[in-house]
């Protein structure tokens, strides 16, 4: 079969983010792949810049959380769509006016090829996009494989950050290229929460899996960190006050530490008593994590009301950190993170680091063992079996509606 697949990142892991979403799809590729399935990439393909990024990440020697998949997916040879001018120009009058008065070429003809290069896609047997939210030449592409494909064969639509119903579907270069906004019964809604949603006509709830040989079982007698945060400032300050900034002086200069995007230097400012160290390579996460002892995972406000989490759900305890959640979160307690691992507010989280810290080494670990027991059945070789028991099922209602 063949599968062809749309992502916010490569078929590669060595790239700075912490956003592990944009990468967990990497593991599932493969587990397709080992079944005989052929992936045709239909997002920006490996450029030179980071084959030497990945080169120079096998020199570091960092080789077990490396995935590399460059070379062994089926790309498209035509390259045009990726110009950002003319994805520009195509939707909007005032860049190409713009583009033009710089000395671009943005003749309606070129603009005219540029359209036929978004829709040049070759026959495959179902899509799985990820939602796709910028530049514009990824979301034009994204919006083109929806409409070539939605009548042809199944379409799945993981939906990442809440964005899916509302800026993918009502992006206004959707309705530039099309006419008219998606109507939600154009594809499958892949969600990673169970909430119902009216928008979407087909909505199908799947989890992320993991791949155990990225993970060992080793849990660290004494980690580097006593506290630690592995995300990005992206509309979690509030959050973030709560669970790690407002412990931040009580528990001591230099307990917290961060890895991630944090641009906003009144927030870090904000924060003296936490270490920030930036951004990280996609492989480099596990290890990040194994040196941290207790983590929160937070959702930025929106997503507590659906019970969507990060992929740090899975990382955390799969690493070897204690992880606790924030209880606003809906459908977690109990299913996907143990009861006494939910904290509500500031002094919930003291008290809790305070109770793991002064933990013998063995109550730790069986502490970490059971939260790993709540998903442990979600590998990525699980998830892609009732993946393709989905789409099998998809492509025979395809078939007789053809």
């Amino acid at each position: 079969m063949k599968v062809g697949i749309m992502t916010m990142g490569k078929p590669h892991n060595c790239w700075p983010s912490s956003d592990r979403h944009a990468v967990a799809r990497l593991p599932m590729m493969e587990e397709l792949l080992k079944r005989g399935h052929e992936i045709v990439w239909l997002g920006d393909k490996t450029s030179e810049r980071d084959k030497k990024r990945i080169v120079e990440r096998k020199a570091q020697g960092n080789l077990a959380n490396i995935r590399d998949l460059s070379d062994r997916v089926t790309y498209i040879d035509d390259k045009l769509w990726t110009d950002g001018t003319l994805a520009a120009a195509l939707v909007s009058e005032k860049q190409r006016a713009l583009a033009e008065k710089e000395g671009k070429n943005v003749s309606p003809e070129r603009i005219a090829s540029y359209r036929e290069s978004l829709y040049n896609l070759p026959d495959v047997d179902v899509v799985l996009m990820e939602c796709l939210r910028f530049p514009i030449y990824r979301m034009l592409r994204g919006h083109a494989i929806i409409d070539y494909y939605r009548n042809k064969v199944p379409v799945f639509i993981f939906d990442i950050d809440l964005w899916l119903e509302g800026e993918f579907s009502h992006d206004w270069n959707a309705k530039k290229l099309l006419g008219s906004y998606w109507k939600g019964d154009e594809y499958i809604a892949m969600t990673p929460y169970d909430e119902p949603n009216k928008f979407f006509k087909h909505q199908w709830t799947f989890y992320s899996g993991y791949n155990p040989e990225d993970y060992s079982e080793e849990i660290l007698d004494n980690p580097k960190y006593l506290y630690g945060y592995l995300g990005s400032d992206y509309e979690r300050w509030k959050q973030f006050q709560t669970f790690y900034a407002g412990i931040a002086k009580p528990l001591g200069n230099g307990n917290i530490h961060v890895f991630g995007n944090w641009k906003d230097k009144e927030h870090v400012a904000a924060c003296p008593d936490i270490h920030f160290h930036g951004m990280i390579d996609g492989s480099e996460v596990s290890n990040t994590l194994k040196n941290i002892l207790v983590q929160t995972n937070i959702a930025k406000t929106g997503y507590e009301k659906v019970g969507l989490v990060q992929y740090r759900i899975l990382e955390v305890p799969l690493s070897g950190s204690v992880l606790l959640c924030d209880a606003h979160i809906k459908n977690h307690k109990g299913k996907q993170v143990l009861e006494e691992n939910m904290v509500w507010n500031t002094s919930d989280v003291m008290k809790r680091i305070h109770e793991i810290r002064e933990m013998p080494y063995p109550t730790r670990c069986d502490l970490i063992e059971r939260q790993r027991d709540l998903i442990r059945d979600r590998t990525w070789a699980n998830q892609t079996e009732i993946f393709l028991t989905k789409v099998e099922e998809e492509i025979q209602k395809v078939g007789l509606n053809s």
